[in-house]
């Protein structure tokens, strides 16, 4: 009955503790809801940032911090590198406490790293979508899922971007009527990759249906509404429909006539309707259309766009057999091709930089905690060590004040409790001096990848080989807590067995086949045991004769297998 009472009460705290998580999810989940409609005014979001950050001074809840940093990801500053290092920053931070903020920060630096380093994009969505499954409630699944379905359309794996696209409509909630829009605009440029015209143009109409029916749209649903038309301009000028694609892909142009609106996007369109104009030989509306690019390219800012605007004329001008204006194009596309490489030389450098920062970070408080977790393994020792010491000493007491008579016998047995007891002492302080030296070796580790890091050498493959070092020296410290465990069964079993096979060897060369059995080097057993590495070798040679071992056959094997 008292059990089933202690059962219940721990699912209690269990339910309590998901439910007041959640709730503490929601929260983030109501900060963003505030945050989107205005996204880009820093103003506002100055103010809820400070609203938020008073909470903190107030209430010393890191819940509230990480909802002030939180605010500042909505800001107008769009320089890539700033914001790939707030994420991290507060991915740290956050240290996986809120899955909605974990979930939201992978996906934010899957979407920075979608052009530049596909692998690393498809790596943070994929643990977005890992911290998503842990909320009662979804927040940003199903744009996850259409995340990691647009991953695998630029890999040209159409049948998984399908697949994904398929889940994310199926998570999408029905009020979200743009993105229920969008994901039939991406089935249509599935299908358009896969040579099925009849299915894009459909799954395009599809998605146009879903905004026109809307009475009162966003700018932003509007916006996306002409995308989808210039889109399906696109299908009907591959199926040679040559009115119905110029009357989408000009809907679209003109929509976005303002040149502050010209994007990557409308640049796809004026593509396709030069190539429109070029297919009918429609030669007028094709002049026009290369003197409205000449007009409008020295106003667009982005040198992406300036170099597929550009490339357009310099196609009109080779076509027009213009020698002199495409001598001139051609020297203009050269100094932008050399501006877009440079800038995309200094983006990668930026990103790379950022990234080997944060894993310097991610090392340094790597080994705080170890240090940390050692000295509370150390101290949790000699708690132990005092607990063994006044347990014995108070049975020596009992049994001295119950039993006179065998005064002699009970002091004997004192004696033999106080030498295991200065046998343990001595062992937790070997293990704290080693555990210490070991800590030591890790602090030089660091120091020396700090410095690599300001260096000019080849860090990537020091700092991977240096790594491998660390993690071998935490390895030997377990192996180190296992074997100084003597009493454990398995040796006592091992070395009872060992000995009843071959009675001549000795405790000490009993001792020594433990640690043969685990395959630790010489060096390792002649630190353990304080002797040199030629006496551990000799003992191993001794030990071979004794159980007559041939040669080709390994000791640390034969051992094992005992």
């Amino acid at each position: 009955m008292k059990l089933n009472f202690y059962l219940l009460f721990a699912v209690f705290l269990l339910i309590f503790s998901c439910h007041k998580n959640n709730d503490q999810n929601e929260y983030f989940r109501q900060i963003a809801l505030k945050m989107r409609p205005i996204k880009g005014n820093d103003y506002k979001i100055s103010l809820i940032k400070q609203q938020e950050f008073e909470k903190y001074v107030k209430t010393k809840d890191v819940k509230y911090l990480l909802s002030s940093k939180y605010t500042e990801l909505y800001s107008s500053n769009n320089v890539k590198s700033k914001r790939i290092s707030q994420l991290y920053e507060l991915l740290k931070l956050n240290n996986g406490k809120y899955a909605i903020l974990s979930s939201s920060c992978n996906f934010e630096l899957a979407l920075n790293f979608e052009h530049t380093s596909p692998k690393l994009a498809m790596d943070f969505i994929d643990k977005a979508i890992v911290f998503e499954s842990k909320l009662n409630k979804k927040f940003f699944l199903f744009h996850e899922f259409h995340a990691k379905g647009r991953f695998y359309f630029n890999e040209s794996n159409y049948t998984k971007a399908m697949l994904f696209f398929e889940k994310s409509l199926k998570n999408t909630p029905p009020d979200e009527m743009l993105y229920i829009a969008s994901m039939h605009n991406n089935f249509g440029l599935t299908y358009e990759k896969l040579n099925r015209l009849g299915s894009a143009i459909k799954e395009a109409k599809r998605g146009i249906d879903i905004l026109n029916g809307k009475i009162y749209r966003t700018k932003e649903e509007t916006d996306f509404l002409y995308l989808m038309k210039g889109n399906l301009g696109s299908y009907l000028l591959k199926k040679k429909d040559y009115a119905g694609a110029e009357h989408f892909l000009t809907e679209h142009i003109y929509y976005n006539k303002n040149e502050s609106m010209i994007s990557g996007k409308v640049i796809s369109s004026l593509e396709k309707l030069f190539e429109l104009y070029k297919q009918s030989h429609q030669t007028e509306k094709e002049k026009e259309l290369i003197s409205y690019i000449v007009r409008i390219e020295p106003s667009i800012k982005k040198t992406q766009d300036k170099l597929r605007l550009n490339e357009i004329v310099q196609k009109y001008y080779m076509d027009m057999d213009d020698i002199d204006n495409l001598k001139m194009i051609s020297e203009k596309l050269l100094q932008i091709n050399h501006k877009y490489d440079y800038e995309n030389v200094r983006s990668i450098n930026e990103t790379s930089y950022i990234l080997h920062d944060f894993i310097i970070k991610g090392i340094d408080q790597k080994y705080a905690n170890n240090i940390s977790i050692q000295k509370k393994f150390n101290i949790l020792l000699i708690i132990i060590a005092v607990l063994i010491i006044a347990i014995f000493i108070g049975v020596i007491g009992n049994i001295r004040n119950e039993n006179i008579k065998s005064k002699l016998f009970h002091e004997s047995n004192a004696l033999v409790l106080e030498q295991n007891i200065k046998l343990r002492e001595d062992k937790i302080k070997y293990l704290h001096q080693n555990l210490q030296l070991k800590a030591e070796a890790e602090k030089k580790i660091l120091e020396n990848l700090r410095k690599i890091k300001k260096s000019d050498v080849d860090s990537d493959k020091i700092l991977v080989d240096l790594l491998i070092k660390v993690s071998s020296m935490m390895q030997i410290g377990k192996r180190n807590d296992l074997m100084t465990n003597e009493s454990s069964i398995e040796n006592k079993l091992f070395i009872n067995k060992l000995s009843k096979s071959y009675p001549t060897l000795t405790n000490k060369e009993l001792k020594l086949c433990t640690y043969f059995r685990i395959n630790l080097s010489s060096k390792e057993i002649a630190t353990l045991e304080d002797t040199t590495t030629g006496t551990v070798r000799v003992y191993k040679t001794k030990i071979r004769t004794k159980i007559d071992l041939p040669k080709e056959q390994d000791l640390g094997d034969f051992l094992s297998s005992i």
